[in-house]
């Protein structure tokens, strides 16, 4: 088997809602998908963007415009320097220490992350929370408890 035929095996082909084609093989703490290629380990993401366009020049890297580190998309991938991740990054509220709805990952507004408490607080139970949300049992009772997700407004 080819490392392209490989690599298609690990892929899910149907776009998530956002566009993204998302590797569904090794991934690393950080989400980004792994591959063996020639006995070493690349990235995934960057693995697609060198099947469609060729060698990456030295010192340079392969970014997401969808912040989806399991994303292959090459429609989502662009070629760049690391100054130029760095203040995408920043730009998109991903940097350590962002809060509320300004981190880039956040699954649910400060409204929301009020109203879930405060349904909470009138009595409804943490599995219809769940549901209702789209958020798991970790993540409800994690915001119920205060341990996760202080807005920027201290909420």
């Amino acid at each position: 088997m080819t490392p392209r035929e490989r690599f298609a095996a690990h892929v899910d082909w149907v776009p998530t809602t956002k566009g993204c084609i998302e590797w569904v093989g090794y991934r690393n703490k950080e989400g980004y998908g792994r591959f063996g290629v020639n006995k070493k380990l690349v990235l995934a993401h960057r693995f697609a963007w060198m099947l469609e366009h060729g060698t990456i020049a030295k010192g340079k890297r392969v970014l997401h415009s969808c912040d989806n580190p399991s994303c292959v998309n090459v429609a989502h991938l662009h070629v760049g320097s690391h100054r130029q991740n760095m203040a995408e990054m920043v730009a998109r509220g991903r940097q350590r220490g962002a809060i509320g709805e300004s981190h880039g990952r956040c699954k649910l507004t400060d409204a929301q992350v009020l109203e879930l408490r405060a349904l909470h607080a009138a009595g409804v139970r943490r599995e219809e929370l769940r549901v209702r949300f789209n958020v798991s049992k970790t993540w409800v009772r994690c915001i119920v408890t205060n341990q996760w997700r202080k807005s920027a407004t201290g909420t």
